[in-house]
């Protein structure tokens, strides 16, 4: 009964914050409107352009933050985009000659960029010092970023997907594998010949990156031209870094578990009591729901299939339920026999 209560006294709250925030929305948008078309002219007309400027900069946030962010319970740093937003709709909407309070408030995003660039420049700091010390104790460069990343940002999702932006440079430009990748030998993109298409790709990526500078530069696009050059750059910053964490982040069998890794593409473990069994991958391999092909390129060799679904993570925390995971090995008769001798030393020991 008091479950139901709670759950009616939500109800009734997430429609009176989504009624005032349109509500003042709607308010400030025919105000406007009214505006523009002339109904109020002269000093009157400046006094409520600026009373709209208010409405717009902080009323519109505020209501957020006390409506629709307390409803949903999203972090209270959430308001600073929907802030940035609203300067950015005040200026488009509000005529030139009457944003001299605009101009006021723009002169407080001095201070706050000012702020946000030192607090990213400590967490950083703090983060690469964190992930020193985890690298030591996982020998694996993204756990210990994640975990690094983890400790300092309180959000979950925005962590995650900060720990793949990271890690993504840290493997392009590392020198040295963590020890125990090194000796891991159940890769899968030696055979695929993933490697050689790759330096195909970066070496057509380089010539149209070139030839596109070149065209738009000619056009006097100098500004498009840089930033298609930095995107194409970061692009070829990308590549490289997943293809050095596919050749570090491999397949690994451990006591009790397949931990399957595929780069920084999708990762996932498996207890060995969640298999079924493991057989050859027929052609065409059947794709249904729950199945997940993680071949770097290609049809798999192999098709997992499981007793219960698991959870395979991709790019950013991108999650899929799997039942069936198809994949390839380099070297299929090392990773039949190990996770043959693995998978009976684990039922040994569970009869035991």
């Amino acid at each position: 009964m008091e479950r139901s209560h709670v759950a009616h006294h939500l109800t009734h709250w997430s429609r009176v914050s989504i009624l005032l925030f349109t509500a003042l929305a709607v308010t400030v948008a025919i105000v406007a409107v009214a505006l523009n078309i002339g109904w109020y002219s002269g000093s009157e007309s400046k006094v409520i352009w600026y009373a709209l400027t208010l409405d717009i900069v902080f009323i519109v946030p505020g209501v957020y933050l006390f409506t629709i962010r307390r409803w949903r319970q999203w972090p209270k740093a959430s308001i600073l985009p929907i802030w940035l937003a609203s300067i950015g709709v005040a200026w488009l909407i509000i005529p030139e000659p009457d944003q001299g309070l605009l101009d006021w408030i723009k002169l407080l995003l001095i201070p706050l960029e000012l702020c946000i660039f030192t607090l990213i420049v400590i967490k950083a700091v703090r983060i690469a010092g964190a992930n020193k010390q985890y690298l030591v104790e996982r020998n694996d460069i993204f756990k210990s970023i994640l975990q690094a990343t983890r400790d300092h940002i309180p959000y979950p999702a925005v962590a995650e997907i900060l720990s793949y932006e990271i890690a993504l440079p840290v493997y392009a430009f590392a020198r040295k594998r963590p020890e125990t990748a090194a000796r891991n030998p159940f890769s899968a993109h030696k055979r695929a010949g993933y490697g050689s298409i790759l330096v195909g790709l970066l070496i057509a990526m380089f010539v149209e990156l070139f030839a596109m500078h070149l065209l738009l530069t000619y056009l006097e696009l100098r500004t498009l031209a840089w930033l298609l050059t930095l995107l194409s750059l970061y692009g070829v910053l990308w590549i490289v870094g997943d293809f050095r964490a596919i050749q570090w982040r491999t397949t690994t069998i451990h006591e009790d578990r397949l931990e399957f890794r595929l780069g920084l593409r999708w990762n996932a473990d498996i207890p060995f009591e969640q298999i079924e069994r493991l057989i050859p991958a027929t052609k065409p391999v059947n794709r249904e729901s729950g199945y997940l092909n993680a071949s770097i390129i290609g049809d798999p060799d192999y098709l997992l299939e499981l007793r219960a679904p698991i959870v395979c993570k991709g790019y950013y925390g991108f999650k899929k339920k799997v039942t069936r995971l198809g994949f390839r090995m380099d070297d299929r008769d090392a990773f039949e026999e190990g996770l043959t001798q693995a998978f009976q030393q684990w039922k040994v020991l569970q009869q035991s």
